[in-house]
């Protein structure tokens, strides 16, 4: 197996592709709000004994296993409808087990009668070796990754060089092993393949703990013949004769943010995937075509905003309702579990909880109803489990029965939809039509938001409907955008094309891969900001720094890691001093968030609000931080107020750090501990038995004259290293901090 540098398919080439088109952006949408797929347990008879899946593991990771036995293990065969050959069957093993007082768990999975390693997935109980700083370089656990890509891979991989930055909500902690994350790209005879990439993950010490080997390409895969491909020139020549932009609006979503903001873009129109690389084709969704369509106009599904009459609804009335949704084939059963008044969105709502009994199996979902409406949000029919239906409906009869439905149990909503626009895919998903209709803000299209509906095509039954509201953000005026003209230039400058393999995973031809010339863009952008008027990067997404923030100091390194892992806060531009005092207020965020991980919450109730100290309200940034510091009993609670501004003492960062791990019953006895430090008659009575555990700990210790300097103020730098001693501890002890 060899292996090359090669660069994948960023977002940029996701906007030109289309992606970030309505219908596809809502059709990526509804696969993370429904199952993609349904798994079905084989009724096949199959050679394969857990036995042989375990003999299989053991080759792979040879002694990493040998503390679990036959019984630790437990197995199942599968098969993934409509994503795979009809005979391929997955086979799963796994195990969880409590090993002193911690509970090991992992996953893997074979496919097909050679058992080829699928995903793999294991939690270990030891991570030593893998906290920071880690045992084994990135460089070094390429090479891990590499090697061990080879032996459990068939076919040509190569390793990409793309930027893959660790995407957190909220901050990282010291008690996290260092992980390396690696991507590595399929190639047939030497041309990338779409979809067909691996993935693994190394620890810090050079353990895998994660594998993941991409969608299986079936045994008739065929690729077509790199014989005749046009020239790439000629290529860009044509799109760029039929390159267009237009206006949408982008939703981001922020990883510190539970709302998302809203961006103003251009996007590429006509919106299609590539062109046939042979034959020079169209691609459109699922199929090649020889000319582009006109661009659908935009048409609500309503022109004026509908109102609901009526008195709000009962759960007498809801339980009707899913009764009459919910139609069960012969030989099932409809259960209705709960039915349970909640507020989603700032809409009070019944969530129905139900289940689907057959006799040697049962299928479970929910849905909510407005309480004031009866309008319906989110519902799926699990009765509809085999899809294998022959199908009696044509796209428009089906098109027509989708806006009943929304008439029906959505007309509030349907003035901010409109009909699909350049719908590619017109048939039927296994007895299913799957209809995307974007939302559209001042009349334009908001990217990535639509009503789904899918629609028997057995009858034109509804199977599914999910509304996706608005958020409450700014919304840039269109009037703030650049000319479109403007925007097509700087397309157009940007554009490049990459060829690669690709089928058509819903076609009548789906193992068939045609070679494909791809839009994208050389400088790796993501989108166009058309009230910027340039071309930008999602903030996730963006590379670090080549420049670290603190160099040529003793605790450069602990600082930086705990900087790029969001434990202390620098603010723009700002320069990190490391000498510098610091007060209670910020370093019991650094300890806090060294051991334990902070999300951005929304602001509770009133009556919910509950603070432990008089200055340190619910709208302080701090209040998250000081509240489980205080719950979790590592700050003193007898004050009425938190002394956030204060500075904090050597002896004080001591006697926080004892109660960080749980030691406090042992350190309180003062009288029992003899310290050494020369000048520990300037400790104070009350802090003796934790400077004392501190530094027999070896979290906190004395300086070279064996001086401890108790009221000496901490500075930054010597919180940053400490805090490493203190993960490292809480990590061997098994302290857990919430």
């Amino acid at each position: 197996m060899k292996y090359k540098r090669f660069g994948l398919l960023s977002l940029s080439t996701a906007l030109a592709l289309g992606i970030a088109s309505p219908t596809l952006a809502a059709d990526v949408q509804a696969v993370q709000e429904q199952p993609s797929y349904e798994v079905e347990v084989a009724a096949v008879d199959v050679d394969i004994e857990k036995e042989d899946l375990i003999e299989r593991l053991n080759e792979l990771f040879p002694g990493k296993f040998d503390f679990l036995d036959n019984r630790d293990f437990h197995m199942n065969n599968h098969h993934i409808i409509g994503w795979e050959e009809e005979d391929t069957i997955r086979h799963s093993l796994y195990f969880n087990k409590q090993v002193g007082g911690n509970y090991i768990h992992g996953n893997v999975d074979f496919v097909g009668e050679d058992l080829t390693l699928q995903s793999y997935h294991y939690q270990p109980e030891d991570v030593k070796g893998a906290l920071y700083p880690p045992e084994v370089s990135q460089d070094e656990a390429k090479q891990l990754a590499e090697d061990f890509v080879s032996s459990v891979a068939d076919g040509e991989y190569e390793l990409s060089d793309r930027f893959e930055p660790y995407v957190s909500w909220g901050n990282r902690t010291l008690t996290e092993p260092v992980r390396y994350n690696f991507a590595f790209q399929r190639l047939e005879n030497g041309i990338p393949v779409v979809g067909q990439d691996l993935n693994v993950t190394v620890l810090g010490n050079g353990e895998i703990t994660q594998y993941y080997g991409g969608s299986r390409h079936g045994q008739d895969a065929e690729y077509e013949a790199q014989e005749n491909v046009l020239e790439k020139d000629d290529v860009l020549s044509t799109i760029e004769e039929k390159l267009d932009v237009e206006l949408q609006y982008m939703l981001y979503h922020s990883p510190q943010s539970m709302e998302p903001e809203v961006r103003l873009v251009y996007v590429p129109s006509p919106q299609f995937g590539g062109i046939h690389a042979i034959n020079g084709d169209w691609e459109l969704g699922q199929s090649f075509v020889s000319e582009l369509p006109e661009t659908t106009e935009l048409t609500l599904l309503s022109e004026e905003e509908r109102t609901v009459e009526g008195e709000p609804v009962t759960r007498d009335d809801v339980r009707e309702l899913a009764e009459d949704l919910l139609t069960v084939d012969d030989g099932g059963e409809l259960r209705i579990n709960s039915i349970q008044e909640q507020t989603r969105n700032d809409v009070d709502v019944y969530v129905v909880q139900y289940s689907i009994q057959y006799q040697n199996s049962g299928y479970g979902s929910s849905f909510e109803v407005s309480k004031e409406t009866g309008e319906i949000f989110n519902f799926h029919n699990a009765s509809r489990y085999d899809q294998n239906v022959e199908e009696n409906l044509g796209y428009e009869e089906a098109l027509e029965a989708a806006v009943e439905a929304i008439e029906t149990y959505a007309p509030s909503k349907m003035h901010e939809y409109a009909y699909p626009v350049n719908n590619f895919n017109e048939n039927a998903d296994r007895g299913i039509y799957r209809f995307s209709f974007p939302q559209v803000k001042d009349g334009i299209l908001v990217s990535g938001s639509a009503l789904n509906v899918s629609i028997s095509a057995e009858d034109g039954s509804l199977d599914s409907l999910y509304v996706s509201p608005l958020p409450e953000a700014d919304w840039p005026s269109v009037d703030q955008a650049v000319d479109r003209e403007t925007a097509l230039n700087d397309y157009l400058n940007q554009l490049d094309i990459d060829l690669s393999y690709g089928n058509h995973p819903q076609s009548d031809e789906s193992h068939k891969y045609h070679l494909i010339y791809r839009p994208t863009f050389s400088d790796g952008y993501e989108y166009y900001d058309a009230t910027e008027g340039e071309w930008a990067k999602r903030e996730q997404d963006e590379r670090p720094d080549e420049e670290p923030q603190v160099s040529e100091h003793w605790a450069a390194d602990e600082l930086n890691y705990m900087i790029d892992a969001g434990i202390i806060s620098v603010e723009d531009e700002a320069e990190v001093n490391p000498n510098e005092v610091i007060s209670k207020g910020e370093a019991i965020e650094v300890i806090m968030k060294s051991l334990t991980r902070f999300y951005p919450e929304p602001p509770m109730p009133d009556d919910e609000v509950r603070s432990t100290f008089t200055n340190i309200g619910p709208d302080h940034e701090l209040y998250q931080v000081v509240e489980r510091a205080a719950q979790q009993n590592i700050i003193d609670t007898d004050s009425s107020t938190f002394a956030v501004d204060e500075a904090l003492t050597r002896e004080e960062l001591a006697y926080w750090y004892v109660r960080a791990l749980g030691l406090e019953d042992a350190a309180k006895h003062s009288e029992i501990y003899n310290v050494s430090f020369a000048d520990a008659g300037a400790i104070s009575d009350e802090y003796i038995g934790y400077v004392a555990l501190a530094n027999a700990l070896g979290v906190l210790q004395g300086d070279s004259l064996n001086q401890f300097n108790a009221a000496g103020e901490v500075t930054l730098a010597e919180l940053a290293v400490s805090n490493f001693r203190l993960a490292e501890k809480a990590s061997e002890l098994g302290v857990a901090v919430y």
